[in-house]
């Protein structure tokens, strides 16, 4: 397997994690038998519906930015012989790099940290044999301690971007709440997926 495609496979995997934990983050509406005897009810459910999933689509989005940009640039190493810092140079947003707003300034640099765990990460992913992901990480940590070492050390990643943007936003209306549950989704999701890949004892 060629290491673009690797890539895809990671990254379908990913935005697949992503929408996942959207699916846990965002409420649905339910719906109701009124809604079928009341003809107006159902178009607002129809239309919650769709605002919903653009909710989620934007969810998706936020969350995949740092993991989309640290696998370009492990993809940017492996094919193109780029150093970390070299690949941080081309694809870092260049605002990032000028923002001055002292709270948003702490988020990226906390978004950067993130990336870097998660270059590492990735390049061990890229050049590793296995016909679907699951065998690309057996095959890339070996062992269920090892891998577990990695996902610990990304979720401290994320979560200082977390409490980052909670310093910045956190008086924005239920900021605070999306977030708290967005990191429990994403650590259940993670283990569970952890589980799945090292069976207990391997």
């Amino acid at each position: 397997m060629s290491v673009e495609s690797r890539y895809e496979l990671v990254l379908s995997q990913e935005t697949g994690f992503a929408w996942a934990v959207a699916n846990r983050v965002v409420d649905k509406p339910l719906i109701s038998v009124w809604m079928i005897l009341i003809p107006i009810l159902l178009v607002q459910y129809v239309i919650s519906s769709r605002e919903l999933k653009e909710v989620a689509r934007a969810f998706v989005r936020e969350f995949m930015l740092t993991k989309r940009l640290a696998l370009d640039m492990a993809r940017d190493m492996e094919i193109g012989g780029l150093t970390k810092e070299e690949a941080l140079t081309v694809r870092l947003p260049a605002e990032w790099e000028e923002e001055a707003e002292p709270t948003r300034k702490e988020i990226r640099a906390r978004q950067r940290a993130e990336i870097e765990v998660l270059i590492d990460h990735y390049r061990r992913l890229l050049v590793v044999d296995g016909e679907n992901f699951a065998l690309m990480v057996r095959n890339a940590y070996l062992c269920r301690d090892d891998y577990v070492a990695f996902l610990e050390q990304l979720l401290h990643a994320e979560s200082a971007v977390n409490r980052a943007a909670v310093r910045a936003f956190g008086e924005t209306e239920g900021f605070k709440e999306t977030i708290a549950k967005a990191e429990t989704a994403t650590r259940e999701l993670r283990w569970n997926e952890m589980k799945t890949i090292f069976p207990s004892g391997a």
